[in-house]
């Protein structure tokens, strides 16, 4: 299918033509070949195997030179700027490095907590006006002082000088300037955006995760008393969980990877290009193409997935083969479609992971979520829909 201009593509309306056509989709963009991938092969051939030819990011003038994200990490061409910045928060927040955060983690869960049972029962905001302002930065039109003002004058100005007052709190900000309180401009630029990264790239994608653990939990309530039960048999009713007892809940990490499965925050991957020539298959790639993974598909595909529309966390304890050619077995792990592919996956996947780990536990330890009743006292059944934002 060729098209001059594809104005919105999302995961979901390319459903129902993946039934009938093979591993991808070819579009036409503007000027540039347009290739979603539907294939967990496809996607683990180019991305991973082919990753030199195909980790570049293409040129967006919105979200790039407009809105000044071209230096994001997200955003960034693939090249030393990048690859340096993932560096450096793979140091810091990558695989095993979640675990020495778990401290910090566990006092944000508790003032998270405590800010909805005392909002809810007192009116009281536990966020000072000062914390709320840095919600200000999650709007659009705040994104361009993220990336450059407040990013310049926020770790340079005020955690140089809590630093030398002694009050500066371990981050990784704090780090970089303690490790190299004098860096090039070449440095300062990679410390900017990757610090600017933690904020736009795990913040907006966090609220959506959390949002859908709490609608799933409403819509399916003997799911919630699974987890609870789970929770109540390894934690106890005496204290909140901690990450000691990640390993003894195999429901509940059974219900996070759903979770991401059920309905994923990208349904489109952000995309990726190719910076040359190459041939795939017996297809033709030209330099410059823009080549997409169809997230949704690829989680939502029933010979993968069987009934992919339920809402299923016991479909991974029963892993098996998946159908031919699938590359993958059967119930795979969504964490391999979630956050992104090859060279371009999302460095902070691993603490993500863990915010909706504590969250989750935390929040399901203390509160039971339901639909809301009326004032007759009689449960509202409510319609759902998810609402889809490009990138």
């Amino acid at each position: 299918m060729h098209y001059k201009f594809l104005a919105s593509v999302s995961g979901y309306h390319l459903q129902s033509g993946v039934r009938s056509m093979a591993k991808s989709h070819t579009f036409r963009y503007w000027a540039h070949p347009l290739v979603i991938l539907n294939s967990p092969t496809v996607v683990r051939e180019l991305f991973e195997n082919r990753g030199a030819i195909y980790s570049n990011r293409p040129r967006l003038p919105m979200a790039g030179e407009l809105v000044g994200y071209n230096m994001s990490v997200p955003l960034a061409a693939y090249g030393p700027h990048h690859t340096e910045s993932r560096k450096l928060m793979q140091s810091s927040i990558g695989g095993k490095r979640v675990d020495s955060l778990n401290a910090n983690f566990f006092d944000h869960i508790r003032r998270h907590v405590a800010s909805i049972v005392l909002h809810a029962s007192h009116g009281y905001n536990v966020l000072s006006k000062r914390k709320r302002s840095s919600c200000g930065f999650s709007e659009p039109s705040h994104v361009r002082i993220l990336a450059s003002k407040y990013s310049r004058n926020v770790p340079s100005g005020r955690l140089s000088d809590t630093q030398a007052n002694g009050t500066a709190e371990p981050s990784f900000t704090e780090a970089l300037i303690r490790q190299n309180p004098n860096p090039s401009k070449e440095q300062d630029l990679v410390h900017r955006w990757a610090s600017v990264a933690f904020y736009s790239g795990g913040a907006d994608t966090t609220v959506s995760a959390i949002s859908s653990i709490f609608l799933s939990m409403a819509l399916f309530p003997d799911v919630q008393a699974k987890v609870q039960a789970e929770l109540d048999k390894v934690v106890g009713t005496n204290r909140l969980p901690s990450f000691a007892d990640r390993d003894h809940l195999p429901y509940l990490a059974n219900v996070l990877k759903e979770i991401l499965r059920w309905n994923p925050v990208a349904p489109l991957a952000l995309p990726h290009s190719s910076i040359q020539d190459d041939i795939y298959n017996g297809y033709f790639i030209p330099r410059g193409s823009l080549v997409m993974a169809n997230s949704w598909w690829l989680m939502h595909n029933p010979q993968i997935y069987p009934l992919p529309e339920k809402f299923d966390p016991d479909r991974y304890d029963s892993g098996s083969e998946g159908s031919e050619g699938s590359g993958v077995g059967m119930n795979p792990d969504p964490h391999m479609f979630a956050f992104g592919y090859g060279r371009r996956i999302c460095p902070g996947n691993a603490l993500a992971d863990a915010s909706l780990f504590i969250t989750v536990a935390a929040v399901l330890s203390i509160f039971q979520i339901s639909n809301p009743y009326d004032m007759n006292g009689k449960q509202i059944k409510e319609n759902f829909s998810y609402t889809v934002r490009g990138y």
